[in-house]
């Protein structure tokens, strides 16, 4: 509060959010002054005049430490999320997939035996995948069946074919 020039009355809020009385202008970036007045019926009789500074460096620093604080809040946010996130895909996803994996590799490594099928997954896509192999193993496992019967059908035939021959050459010896 000042009387012309002279500074009658300040207090000034420190930085700990205390008021304390100061009698010099304080350090501000900007200020606004508003005329004190009382009224007395309906005349207006000035009083003095109260100016109000405000310091810009204080609310800067305090939200830039703001900043850093949300800033560090994020990064530990994505850090959670992002390890989150990978044990999810590897439990749900790769787990299961070098599972198949694996079973493939048996088969395929294995003594052929086509009577092996893949396990199920915990997952409707990767047992589609599943069904799908097992139902073309199935077929093969059918068709080679097929073949074999008609290998042994044809070798019954060619023996018999054999000896017929050979009995009917021994006949016109």
């Amino acid at each position: 509060i000042s009387n012309g020039e002279k500074v009658v009355a300040s207090t000034v809020r420190s930085t700990d959010g205390k008021i304390i009385r100061d009698a010099s202008s304080p350090k501000s970036d900007s200020m606004r002054t508003a005329d004190l007045v009382y009224k007395d019926g309906d005349k207006l009789n000035p009083v003095g005049k109260v100016t109000v500074f405000v310091s810009n460096s204080e609310i800067k620093n305090i939200l830039q430490s703001e900043l850093i604080d949300t800033v560090v809040e994020i990064l530990l946010l994505n850090v959670i999320i992002v390890l989150v996130l990978s044990r999810v895909l590897n439990s749900v996803v790769l787990e299961p997939l070098e599972k198949i994996g694996n079973a493939l590799h048996d088969i395929a490594v294995g003594d052929a035996d086509l009577t092996k099928r893949l396990p199920r997954a915990s997952s409707d896509e990767f047992n589609e995948v599943v069904d799908g192999f097992n139902t073309f193993v199935e077929r093969l496992e059918a068709i080679i069946g097929k073949v074999s019967s008609g290998i042994a059908t044809i070798t019954h035939a060619s023996a018999e074919i054999a000896s017929g021959n050979q009995d009917l050459s021994n006949r016109t010896e």
